[in-house]
């Protein structure tokens, strides 16, 4: 009986689902963004600290006026380090979701989840020091 490659790939797909490498990774508070972030920014001290809805992505700010995003890439953590104009653009979407563009052609966006009934100017205010100047926040 032949497989076809089809079949061997639905097969390897399923195996893959099965043993968790689909899972997505998700923060367990804010203990936990902070020891992240801490572990790729270890010399900054945070001021202040933001998590995501879905706790799929963090803001921190620190104390020298820089950033950094934390957010998943399926089961790893990755972080983006913001200074001055590290933002394209910011715009608010639908169903509290917030779209940041960078000037970066390997990372060009991200959404955040950031609630529907949490209210989207706290992050566009921690954000806004970022964002290039000619850039300003868009609604949808």
């Amino acid at each position: 009986m032949a497989i076809t490659s089809f079949t061997m790939c639905g097969l390897i797909a399923l195996y893959a689902h099965l043993v968790g490498f689909s899972k997505s990774a998700h923060l367990q508070g804010k203990q936990h963004a902070k020891d992240l972030i801490k572990k790729y920014n270890p010399d900054k001290r945070i001021t202040t600290l933001k998590l995501s809805d879905d706790e799929r992505a963090a803001l921190a700010v620190f104390s020298d006026g820089t950033a950094s995003l934390l957010y998943h890439l399926g089961r790893r953590w990755v972080t983006h380090s913001l200074v001055n104009d590290s933002i394209k653009k910011l715009r608010v979407l639908r169903n509290g979701r917030l779209q940041i563009s960078f000037p970066d052609f390997t990372a060009p966006s991200m959404t955040l989840h950031i609630g529907e009934n949490t209210a989207p100017e706290p992050w566009l205010f921690a954000l806004q020091p970022f964002v290039r100047t000619s850039a300003a926040p868009l609604g949808v």
